[in-house]
């Protein structure tokens, strides 16, 4: 019997999830911070929870919510947020288990719901979505 691959024995692990960082409100293909620094610290240390990475990132500039009062819906990202294929791909991802989204701060949400609109429509095998941010701002 062939012995299971990491990627093979972290699926059958409930507890493991792929993890993906919102982005930034500016148009960036390359995507880095502070979260970066956090979730690869993790992930070094915490490998049979963390299947795979899935690169989120804006393709498109919107104005950061400080700067445009008011609340912000998921529309306005809509067609700003892409999922960075990696140049040299080794295989088809399979995400099929639970996406964790990661974000900085949660002002309305809309960044994180349209992230979560994204990986789900890239992914549609995901079985679930889950939205964390670090912190949350206070309502108006």
């Amino acid at each position: 019997m062939a012995q299971k691959t990491n990627k093979e024995a972290q699926r059958t692990n409930k507890e493991a999830s792929d993890l993906a960082i919102a982005p930034g409100h500016k148009e960036n293909p390359n995507p880095e911070g502070f979260l970066y620094d956090i979730v690869n610290e993790f992930r070094t240390e915490n490998a049979e929870l963390v299947v795979d990475f899935i690169t989120l990132c804006r393709i498109k500039g919107v104005s950061k919510s400080t700067e445009t009062p008011g609340p912000r819906y998921k529309i306005k990202h809509s067609g700003t947020i892409a999922v960075k294929k990696p140049e040299v791909p080794s295989a088809p991802p399979d995400h099929t288990g639970t996406v964790v989204i990661l974000d900085d701060v949660w002002t309305s949400g809309s960044t994180l719901c349209a992230c979560k609109d994204v990986v789900e429509a890239e992914y549609p095998n995901v079985s679930d979505v889950k939205l964390f941010a670090i912190g949350r701002t206070e309502s108006r």
